[in-house]
């Protein structure tokens, strides 16, 4: 069954990145590759040692510039040995490796050690295979375990070390005889099943001990023996061969090949020389011109059904129990392969753009630009006049009939003498009808993203169209664009551009779906269900996976962003295929992408490695004053001098398959107060820094804007030594003895005639001071007299006008009021009287700005004052003031003003109105306050 097979092999490959020769300035072939405690990766390379932080690669080189064969780290040393060199390569703070040869610690009976091919940890020690030597190396110190020209390999099995001489195995320790090898053969690997040991060599593939294999590896034995064995190394899902014909080979722990990769897959040789999974369960490759890194651990895997074509993927269905893919190209069916491969055969009569694939009744139904075509397992029919079909549905209870949507409507298939036909088109409808669903009783929803939604009803007898209802934003929905409908958990659901929305039938309109809520503010773009209780959906911004957990008293939803997957999916015709409950397959641009749930899951809950690489003093012609190879800081604090005004921080993180799915942002605390914003640079500058404390922060963020991980790396920048509190105690010492010494040193004579003349001229000062104070004190209260005097006068002078005015307008109108207008003569006579009488009271008036300016000369500014904190304020709100402030009396105010008392009473009201006093405030005393 292609299903069990696939899930035990898994579909698809790894993503992998080329690193070629040019990229790490190395030389042609890479021996041996592993990784220290930052998660660095170093490669033994014909140029020296490479190691690669994340960001980016270096190269260090032996004193003698010899191939590099073999490598170990060992704490903060990776020993290296070449063509008669052994040594060990030890991290300086300039973020240099030195290197440190232990020629000279060899027995003296060694002249020549010819080439080094492996250095491997065992029993606490290191232990050195060299062309006709094993060495022993504890603290440096190097001993002579064998000498034997016919040495030839070696190799670890669990906690024991094997050796090969000639063609036999022994182990080390007991030196005992394991077992024979075949002539002229080498032995690169033992391994230990249920029944025997298994040897890998390396030109004839696999030999048991028993001298006969099991059946199940009978295939990895003649891939071995096909492609040459150069290597062999135990990884956490099985075991990779490195072979010199056929790439790299991966096996399941009971050695069943489970995936190749070969130049076709991406590597760039086919001549593997060596193989390391680091601590992230990926793969590095050495080889000829390059190493490779191989996303083996990822959720993520790609194929490409129509090869180098690469056509976009979308359609995926499982029929008969085999996996068919529909692409830009043709429609391709999975074909699994015992080497672990997964072959693709093209369906005769599909070549062209595959739209959907539909499995109804025995027939897998194939919406092509051709038509419509259906497969029965060997052939593909095409249905004549069908031209442009979509997708396919099936009718309840009608296993002779299948309907269609295509380009401008509804198809109704039949099947006549056991041969599918168009029936006929549908009328009443004629919209494109890519995307649909059935809702039940005879009932399909098609949607259309630039348009709206239909609600189509057929009749059950006739399968004629009783109704074609639209529904757009005047049934509910936000507007007529951006509308899929889909069927989850055997419920219709649409999306929109503001959200999910399901049908309410009840008022025959669309409503936001409340029950389906992932707390969001994500655009939806589509939604797939499944059998499995999961849900998949696409955003504007991500995919997402939901999970629904249900419980006998409630349903919660739990959503999983996944960032990666969008800018792969071919928009518009976006695919979430779950074949099985561990397994989705997604189409993107050049294929599919075959996701495996329950890593996806770990690796979402992982926390990328950031680490601050270097930091490199800008003030100092770029010297490097911290490396992460040699972290020298105190406490976890760097400390610099002074002079360290401009820092540059490098960064990188070492969970190599996240580098490309992240953004990092950073902030300097003590100088900035805000994250930098997201991008892929690794390394920051800073300058003008003061002396001062300081915290690098660092942090990892994905695509969805989720922050994975954050680091903190604080540092002291030191004050210059006058700065420092030393130095603030040292001068203040200093002058306190020199302040001393200058007290106590005059002698006594000179103090005491001081002290007489300064107490002679201080009371001499104290008179004069005094009489000139005083006679100043008496010239300004002289002067501050006359001038108030004056200023009384000519207020007294002007109220006295303000209540002549009273008088003379009372005057006037008692003279109105007498006035005869029968006697003309006499009238004429009295008027002009009032006439003259009013003229001098106007003359009279003019006196009012007169008042004003003394009036604020006496209470010192207090109508300036009074205009500018209440602008409000009208001219006789103004006088009112004033008339309060020299406290006269209602009834004299009503004569000034020459109101009534009862129109005092009334403008006092307005004027506390205007401002705005409560009422246990009064009036008079707020006014004197002013």
């Amino acid at each position: 069954m292609y299903l069990v097979q696939a899930q035990s092999q898994g579909l698809g490959n790894a993503q992998i990145i080329n690193h070629a020769k040019n990229d790490f300035g190395g030389g042609t072939q890479s021996y041996e590759l592993t990784q220290n405690a930052n998660g660095y990766v170093f490669a033994a390379n014909n140029d020296g040692l490479l190691m690669f932080n994340g960001a980016e690669w270096s190269c260090f080189k032996q004193p003698n510039r010899s191939i590099l064969r073999s490598i170990e780290v060992d704490n903060a040393k990776i020993y290296a040995g070449g063509q008669n060199e052994l040594g060990y390569f030890t991290p300086e703070t300039n973020n240099e490796l030195k290197y440190v040869s232990l020629l000279d610690n060899l027995p003296d009976s060694i002249s020549n050690i010819e080439e080094v091919w492996d250095i491997d940890h065992y029993n606490g020690k290191l232990i050195v295979r060299c062309s006709h030597h094993l060495l022993q190396i504890e603290n440096d110190s190097i001993s002579l375990l064998l000498e034997n020209p016919g040495l030839s390999s070696s190799f670890m099995l669990e906690d024991s070390y094997f050796y090969q001489v000639g063609d036999s195995i022994y182990e080390l320790g007991s030196n005992a005889f394991v077992f024979q090898t075949p002539p002229q053969d080498r032995c690169v690997g033992l391994f230990q099943s249920e029944v025997d040991t298994l040897m890998i060599l390396a030109s004839n593939g696999l030999s048991s001990s028993t001298g006969q294999l099991e059946p199940s590896m009978e295939v990895l034995d003649e891939l071995l023996s096909n492609s040459g064995v150069n290597t062999v190394q135990s990884t956490s899902k099985g075991y990779a061969f490195a072979t010199r014909r056929g790439g790299l080979i991966l096996t399941n722990h009971l050695l069943i090949p489970q995936r190749q990769y070969t130049v076709n897959e991406g590597l760039q040789r086919n001549d593997v020389i060596a193989v390391f999974e680091d601590r992230h369960h990926d793969l590095w490759v050495g080889m000829s011109n390059g190493i490779d890194y191989i996303e083996e651990s990822s959720p993520f895997k790609y194929s490409h059904p129509d090869s180098f074509l690469l056509g976009a993927g979308h359609a995926v269905v499982s029929y008969k129990d085999e996996l068919y893919f529909g692409t830009s190209n043709g429609l391709f069916k999975a074909i699994p392969q015992l080497d672990g491969q997964t072959n693709y055969e093209l369906i005769e009569g599909t070549l062209g753009q595959v739209y959907g694939l539909n499995v109804i009744g025995d027939n897998l139904w194939i919406g092509h630009q051709e038509g419509a075509l259906v497969y029965n397992g060997a052939k593909a029919q095409k249905i004549e006049n069908s031209y442009g079909v979509w997708t396919h549905f099936s009718i309840p209870n009608d296993k002779t009939h299948v309907l269609a949507g295509h380009y401008n409507g509804l198809y109704l298939f039949s099947k006549q003498q056991d041969k599918w036909v168009l029936e006929k088109q549908l009328e009443g409808f004629g919209e494109s009808s890519r995307i649909g669903s059935y809702s039940g009783d005879y009932t399909w929803w098609i949607s259309h993203p630039y348009k709206g939604a239909w609600k189509i009803t057929l009749d059950p007898t006739s399968l004629d169209i009783v109704s074609s209802d639209f529904y757009g934003k005047n049934k509910g929905f936000p507007s007529d664009l951006g509308i899929y409908v889909s069927k989850v958990n055997n419920q219709t659901m649409f999306t929109s551009e503001e959200g999910i929305y399901t049908y309410d039938s009840l008022r025959d309109s669309i409503r936001p779906m409340d029950s389906w809520d992932t707390n969001t503010d994500q655009h939806y773009l589509r939604v797939f269900g499944n059998e499995f209780n999961t849900i998949w959906a696409v955003t504007d911004q991500r995919v997402e996976f939901i999970e629904i957990i249900e419980s006998p008293v409630s349903k919660s939803i739990e959503v999983h962003p996944i960032s990666r997957l969008k800018e792969d999916l071919v928009a518009g015709f976006e695919l979430m295929y779950s074949y099985d409950e561990n397994h989705v397959i997604a189409g993107t641009e050049s294929g599919f992408a075959h996701i495996h749930l329950p890593t996806l899951l770990l690796s979402l809950d992982e926390s990328p490695r950031l680490l601050v690489s270097s930091v490199e003093d800008l003030s100092q012609n770029d010297s490097t004053v911290y490396s992460a190879l040699n972290d020298v800081r105190e406490n976890g604090t760097l400390t610099l001098d002074k002079r360290s005004t401009s820092l540059r921080f490098n960064f990188t993180c070492t969970s190599f398959h996240d580098v490309k799915e992240l953004d990092y942002e950073v902030y300097l605390e003590g100088l900035e107060t805000a994250w930098t914003s997201s991008e892929k640079s690794f390394s920051k500058e800073y300058t003008n820094l003061e002396p001062g404390s300081y915290t690098f922060h660092l942090r990892a963020v994905d695509h969805s804007g989720n922050i994975r991980h954050e680091i903190e790396f604080p540092i002291i920048i030191e004050a210059p030594w006058h700065q420092t509190r030393l130095a603030l105690i040292i001068a203040i010492t200093i002058g306190l003895i020199s302040l001393t010494l200058m007290v106590l040193v005059p002698r006594r004579k000179f103090e005491r005639e001081k002290n007489q003349l300064v107490q002679q001229k201080e009371q001499e000062l104290t008179v004069q001071k005094e009489e000139s104070v005083q006679a100043i004190d008496e010239l300004k209260s002289q002067r501050l007299q006359d001038e108030l005097s004056y200023k009384n006068k000519e207020l007294a002078s002007a109220t006295m006008h303000l209540v002549q005015k009273g008088q003379i307008l009372q005057s006037v109108r008692d003279s109105l009021k007498q006035l005869d207008l029968s006697a003309l003569e006499k009238s004429e006579t009295q008027i002009r009287r009032i006439v003259k009488v009013i003229n001098e009271d106007i003359r009279l008036d003019n006196n009012w700005e007169q008042f004003e300016r003394h009036f604020d000369q006496v209470h010192v500014d207090f109508l300036k004052r009074l205009r500018k904190t209440y602008p409000n304020l009208t001219a006789n709100d103004h006088k009112l003031c004033a008339y309060l402030r020299m406290t006269l009396s209602t009834k004299e105010i009503a004569t000034i003003m020459n109101i009534s008392v009862r129109g005092v009473e009334i403008s006092r009201y307005r004027l506390r109105k205007k401002l705005q006093l409560e009422a246990e405030v009064k009036l008079s005393e707020f006014i004197q306050n002013i």
